[in-house]
């Protein structure tokens, strides 16, 4: 009753201040509870307990996340919960690096391309790429690109598009899963997001021919 009466409260300042229809649908939406968790954890929202285990992996403790996953609640959990703490504050790094360094992105007219060697984890190139484009820090209409270097040497990308370009039928995945092979890599994913890996010295041609067809498309 009380989420209830917050949401009303919070869609009617939306529409008096003249907010896009679309902000106000988005304040509604499912809630997944599993009620074998304790309440007031961070496990009893589904979405909360995806993004916990989701810190394990991209932090490189994918044992950490198995240990939760199998029902350990005692020191695994207390360890994730202090991994996860760990994940937001170098995922706000290297956020503030994007915002602020001079040479850390290049824009297009479709695209922003992160260039993250040396700097951005090969674990980290997703989550980064995704909360660049739900931040709109460089626009709703502008495809993510997050490029870097494996420690095999070579280069990932992980790109994201926004749900206006989806619309406008980009499909990240089928881009990426046809352009990757012609550069001796593999690639794929969904239309909305979708990553690559190929051999770094062809990345530069790579991305010429990725922000190409996107500018296609788009035309």
């Amino acid at each position: 009753e009380e989420k209830s009466r917050i949401v009303d409260k919070i869609i009617e300042h939306t529409i008096s201040s003249k907010f896009p229809g679309e902000i106000v649908l988005n304040l509604i939406g499912s809630v997944y509870t599993l009620t074998r968790e304790e309440p007031g954890t961070s496990l009893r929202d589904a979405r909360e307990f995806a993004t916990l285990l989701n810190s394990c992996g991209r932090m490189n403790r994918a044992g950490l996340g198995i240990a939760i996953g199998i029902g350990d609640r005692g020191e695994s959990y207390q360890e994730a919960q202090q991994l996860y703490s760990e994940y937001k504050t170098q995922l706000s790094k290297y956020m503030n690096w994007v915002a602020t360094a001079p040479n850390a992105t290049r824009t297009g007219k479709n695209v922003v391309i992160v260039n993250g060697k040396g700097i951005i984890d090969e674990s980290m190139t997703g989550a980064v790429s995704s909360l660049i484009s739900s931040s709109k820090l460089f626009g709703e209409s502008k495809v993510t690109i997050v490029t870097t270097l494996t420690r095999s040497g070579e280069a990932k990308i992980s790109t994201r598009a926004t749900e206006q370009l989806v619309q406008k039928g980009v499909n990240l995945g089928k881009i990426l899963q046809n352009l990757s092979p012609k550069y001796g890599g593999i690639g794929g994913g969904h239309a909305i997001a979708a990553g690559a890996t190929i051999p770094s010295s062809e990345l530069d041609r790579f991305l010429r021919d990725l922000e190409k067809s996107l500018d296609e498309m788009l035309a």
